[in-house]
């Protein structure tokens, strides 16, 4: 779960996001670079400038704050971003894309969340595509859908399939580097998909795996829901068997 935040732009103008750790960020930075390859650094290198070296989700886009404080007025405007931020919003990061337009292009990881979306249909915005921006060059795209994944086949579950059937269980996740839970608890799946996996220990300690480097690595940890519904071995067959 996350939280929205006030942010400010490189303008120190106002917007509504969710700010992402490093962690949940790292490996589809890792995704890009062998996309891009020796342009990496020119497109994240914009994106870094921009953004300070954080990454975030646009949730209330600056010219939308503005217009939405006048609507309101300010004291209206400031009691509704106060209950918006109080809530916890749940998100899914399902992979990089890309948009293209005006000679220039812009990746990004997809979000999806339909906590964001009642959000701003809520506050009477239009419907809108949910990304954490990753590079661009040599402008930011505007005006283009951004919620189509690039067709990239990761190598991150031919990875997790090896080391499940190796090991006949995901336990070799308590070896990994930054576990700290019960070294005796059952590792329990929660979500696979295509670049990470999500993983609880006892009740409530959960890790996510994402491919980083040349291998596996815990990208991820918190305390978490209590006893979050474990995938049936039949799911976690289907999702590895074809790697």
């Amino acid at each position: 779960m996350a939280r929205i935040e006030h942010l400010k732009d490189l303008f120190s103008s106002n917007f509504l996001g969710v700010r992402l750790s490093p962690e949940s960020v790292n490996p589809f930075k890792e995704q890009l670079r062998g996309v891009l390859g020796e342009r990496y650094d020119l497109y994240a290198g914009a994106q870094e400038r921009r953004d300070r070296g954080t990454h975030h989700v646009n949730v209330v886009t600056t010219k939308e704050y503005n217009e939405l404080s006048q609507r309101f007025g300010i004291d209206k405007w400031v009691n509704h971003v106060g209950r918006i931020m109080d809530a916890e919003v749940d998100m899914t990061m399902l992979g990089l894309g890309v948009a293209q337009g005006g000679g220039s292009a812009e990746y990004f990881v997809v979000v999806r969340s339909e906590d964001l979306s009642t959000i701003r249909r809520s506050l009477g915005l239009p419907e809108k595509d949910f990304t954490a921006c990753l590079g661009f060059y040599p402008a930011e795209v505007h005006g283009s859908r951004k919620n189509t994944l690039l067709p990239i086949r990761d190598p991150f579950l031919k990875l997790l399939a090896g080391a499940y059937y190796n090991n006949k269980s995901f336990d070799f996740i308590r070896d990994m580097e930054y576990f700290d839970g019960d070294p005796q608890s059952e590792i329990v799946p929660v979500e696979i998909d295509e670049t990470s996996a999500t993983f609880r220990s006892g009740r409530t300690a959960y890790y996510t795996l994402g491919h980083i480097g040349d291998g596996l690595r815990i990208s991820a940890r918190w305390q978490g829901e209590a006893d979050r519904p474990r995938l049936s071995d039949t799911i976690v067959s289907r999702k590895l068997k074809n790697t």
